[in-house]
Order: C-alpha cells, then structure tokens, then sequence
C-alpha cells in the first residue's frame, strides 16, 4: 500500500483527500463498478464516450491527459500519464520523502483527481459541461491551499 504516503501529511483539501482515498482502494462508484454491482447506467465516459474505469477517467482519457500534463508541468514535472498502476507507482516514487516539491505534488494529484471526480459528477447528475474543466481552476485551488503554508509558499513563489 504505498499509496498511502500520498496520503499522509497530504496539504490538499479533506474532500480531495478522500477522494484520492477512494480511487486508490478502487472504491469511486465508475460506471464500470456500476455495472458489476448491476446498476443501470451506459458504461461510457463522460468526456470522451469510451469505457468508463478509475484507470481510464483518471489517466487515459484523451481529454484528462492534457489536464494532468498541464498541471505536472506547472509544478516542475515533464510526464505524460498512462496507466492507473503504473501512475500510481511514479507518484509514490517522486513524492517520497520530504521537501516542498513533495508536498506540492501530494497536493497536485489530489486537487487534480479530486476536480476530475467533481466534473464528471456534475455532467452526470447535474448538467454540467466538460469544459469546466480547467486546468487554472485546479491550479488557483492549489494556489489557495499554498497560502496557509510557508515553507509551500515561499517554494512556489521561486519556482512557479
């Protein structure tokens, strides 16, 4: 379970937090698990109408990449996502240890999983639109989150 350290000391809000909790266990209601429970739903992704599974929502969908690539490259990081183990291995891998950029990260991947969940939620129950969906919004929330801490604050403001 070396997600866990993602997790933990995590500076992202509660709600992301535990959003990322429940994609790491496999526990987000996708519409994949929606069918293997019996649930009546189309099985396809919001975004991009292919299948939808936590692996695909969160690192293979064609319009989530590029949200992912922005957001890595904002905070210091050149990587193209691919699948939900594997991502998960290199998240826990650049985020072991301590240090700013660490924590910055911890705190990226949550906010990031967290608005993906948040939008696709709101085209689903809410008539939302794909294109709320914005980098900036992920980034302003993490901006947000920075002021209340220091050390991040003072990271960013030299490096971002």
């Amino acid at each position: 379970m070396e997600w866990r350290k993602i997790i933990i000391g995590n500076h992202a809000r509660p709600r992301a937090i535990f959003t990322l909790w429940l994609a790491c266990n496999k526990r987000l209601l996708t519409k994949e698990r929606m069918i293997r429970l019996g649930m009546p739903t189309d099985g396809l992704c919001v975004f991009c109408k292919m299948a939808e599974t936590c692996q695909h929502l969160f690192f293979s969908c064609c319009e989530i990449k590029p949200v992912w690539e922005k957001i890595l490259r904002w905070i210091g990081y050149v990587h193209t996502p691919t699948m939900w183990d594997d991502e998960l291995g290199w998240i826990v891998e650049n985020t072991k240890g301590k240090g700013c950029k660490r924590s910055l990260m911890r705190l990226a991947v949550a906010e990031t999983v967290y608005r993906v969940w948040f939008v696709r939620n709101r085209i689903i129950f809410q008539g939302g639109r794909k294109e709320e969906l914005h980098w900036e919004t992920i980034k302003n929330v993490i901006l947000r989150r920075i002021e209340n801490n220091r050390k991040l604050m003072m990271y960013c403001n030299r490096n971002l």
